[in-house]
């Protein structure tokens, strides 16, 4: 059910944020690679992954390597602000390095993360309404 609802959420911000008849090589083939990753238990970080790089894709990028984290820090994420909207980014975004262990409520916070950032920089812009098929997968996660 997870996994049909990721599908179902990409094709929809697929849908919603790509322009009509204009190709866009390198979102298809990270969108062919994702579907092949989703048939692996651990989907959900690669999901995260793709919102992140289809942002960049999108023409926007957060930068988040910009932001140092203190090895030693230990919560999970870190209150950032990027263009002036504030963000609760999760750390292992910013370190790039996949956390060992991954709760339902860093999957939320990342989640929100990406979901903040497309409605800040596309969504909200363009009077667009984010699909509910988005929602309802980061709603599995609570």
């Amino acid at each position: 059910k997870y996994k049909t609802t990721a599908l179902t959420s990409l094709c929809s911000l697929l849908n919603s944020l790509l322009p009509e008849f204009q190709p866009n090589i390198s979102i298809y083939k990270s969108f062919e690679k994702f579907i092949d990753i989703l048939k692996l238990d651990d989907w959900i970080i690669p999901y995260i992954y793709f919102e992140i790089n289809l942002i960049k894709e999108l023409g926007y990028d957060a930068n988040l390597n910009s932001f140092t984290i203190n090895q030693n820090v230990l919560s999970e994420s870190k209150k950032i602000k990027i263009d002036d909207y504030n963000y609760d980014v999760p750390i292992y975004l910013i370190n790039k390095k996949i956390p060992n262990i991954i709760t339902n409520e860093l999957v939320k916070k990342s989640l929100i993360f990406t979901r903040n950032v497309m409605l800040n920089k596309f969504f909200i812009p363009n009077n667009l309404i984010l699909p509910k098929s988005r929602i309802i997968l980061e709603n599995y996660f609570n």
